[in-house]
């Protein structure tokens, strides 16, 4: 649904993850935003240069070092599998930062081609939540005018993420969407204020009502999609009923006539074979 490059790396420069790529010489050619934070390399000093190179130092839990020999990234070339573990970078600063790292193949024109690897790591020492990592860049393009949360497109690039992550790693994940209905009728029946009012107060409430792990953001003009780290219907559907229930008993407008607005919500835990396409057609109010 992403067509343009240049927009698709600024959409990954939000996210809360390092996400870097590795041509088959284990060149970097690409490192984000928060692969800068992460680690204290700006991109400058880490694109061109050899993950063997032994920059970051990516040790084990035994102290093992990593980036000598048979790497994770060069084990992914090599056989074409996806890698997860547990490891320590060395940040510039001279610390060790403990991170969870997922490295998946890049393939070429066929699938039996492998032109380098991509590696996503979060920071497990990291308390920052996604909304907070995304105001602190400032890059309002990506979050909403009203609500504060991010807008379609970097929740697009989220489930596109989340995908990969279960394709390679069979990470299960949960979509929640909600929807509220009479939002529109608002802005028609009382006025522009009203209206925001009522978006902002939805939006709000959603985002002090979820898990530290969740991603919650826009998705229509009369909805909000949600994004959670399980694959636990029963857990889901709790959840759906929590945040119906508060969204509902929130307050719209201080005025008169009171303001209605109908909480509908649906979940879906991703399944085998699933797709960006499949996975928002289940998810339909």
């Amino acid at each position: 649904m992403i067509e343009d490059r240049e927009f698709y790396w600024k959409l990954l420069d939000m996210l809360k993850d390092g996400v870097y790529f590795a041509d088959r010489q284990r060149k970097v050619t690409y490192w984000n935003k928060a692969a800068e934070t992460i680690t204290g390399y700006k991109s400058g000093e880490i694109l061109g240069i050899h993950c063997s190179d032994n920059i970051l130092v990516h040790i084990d839990e035994e102290g093992n070092n990593l980036c000598k020999g048979m790497c994770p990234l060069a084990r992914c070339m090599d056989t074409g599998e996806g890698f997860e573990n547990k490891i320590f970078l060395h940040h510039k600063d001279g610390h060790r930062v403990p991170v969870l790292v997922r490295v998946s193949p890049v393939h070429g024109s066929t699938e039996d081609e492998i032109v380098g690897a991509v590696e996503i790591f979060t920071d497990l020492s990291s308390k920052e939540t996604y909304l907070g990592h995304i105001e602190e860049r400032e890059h309002e393009r990506f979050l909403g005018r009203v609500t504060g949360l991010p807008t379609r497109q970097y929740m697009e690039a989220s489930l596109n993420l989340k995908l990969m992550e279960w394709k390679e790693f069979k990470h299960p994940f949960g979509v929640f969407r909600v929807k509220a209905e009479g939002l529109e009728k608002v802005k028609n029946e009382h006025d522009e204020q009203t209206y925001e009012t009522a978006l902002k107060t939805l939006g709000t409430t959603l985002i002090h009502n979820i898990s530290p792990s969740d991603i919650v953001g826009e998705w229509s003009a009369e909805e909000f999609l949600g994004i959670v780290n399980h694959g636990n219907p029963a857990k889901l559907s709790r959840k759906a009923d929590t945040i119906r229930t508060l969204m509902e008993k929130s307050r719209f407008s201080k005025g008169e006539p009171p303001v209605s607005i109908d909480i509908k919500v649906r979940t879906v835990v991703v399944q085998p074979g699933e797709t960006l396409e499949s996975l928002l057609k289940k998810s339909e109010v």
